[in-house]
């Protein structure tokens, strides 16, 4: 008498993995489930290179989609999918891909220091590569550019005003990659 146990077979890999960018800190996944009946669960791996896959995180075999959080601002990331189940996981999905950009620049401050004149300083986001913008308005809604800095730097001294004006400021930077959040 003989006997023997057949070995469970990998599950199916899910499909048409997609990513899209929802912020500086958020990328959201989506993809076709398994087609495999003993599918238990999903495995979501990342790379910032494309090649060197890390586990991220898990979810349950009914869960299409996910939320990858507290990314790092200002970083390409890709994205595969395996399945799990009985028989181990599935090979990867396809991968998809998506940089998060990086922040725009914040803790805006405004110091009269004459009459004419309002210094403004704020903290650079940009990592030093992205020139910033002054926006300038009298109404608060209604903004036009008033000057451009380089990278790097976070101060600009706003001359020439008319004392006794109420002025309001923004700033936002200038990526030559063109992935920016909104101020």
């Amino acid at each position: 008498v003989a006997s023997a146990i057949t070995l469970a077979t990998a599950p199916d890999a899910p499909t048409d993995l997609s990513a899209t960018v929802i912020s500086a800190n958020e990328i959201d996944l989506s993809w076709t489930a398994s087609a495999s009946p003993d599918a238990s669960g999903y495995v979501i791996y990342t790379s910032t290179d494309g090649t060197n896959f890390t586990a991220f995180d898990e979810v349950a075999a009914d869960q299409t989609s996910y939320q990858a959080t507290d990314l790092t601002p200002g970083v390409n990331y890709t994205f595969q999918v395996t399945t799990d189940g009985s028989g181990g996981e599935s090979v990867p999905s396809n991968q998809a891909s998506g940089a998060t950009p990086l922040a725009p620049p914040s803790d805006l401050s405004a110091t009269i220091s004459q009459s004419d004149q309002i210094d403004l300083a704020w903290t650079d986001n940009s990592l030093e590569t992205a020139q910033t913008i002054i926006l300038i308005s009298t109404d608060g809604t209604n903004f036009t550019q008033l000057a451009e800095v380089d990278a790097g730097i976070n101060v600009y001294s706003a001359t020439g005003l008319t004392p006794d004006q109420a002025y309001n400021f923004k700033v936002t930077a200038d990526y030559s990659s063109g992935e920016c959040a909104d101020p």
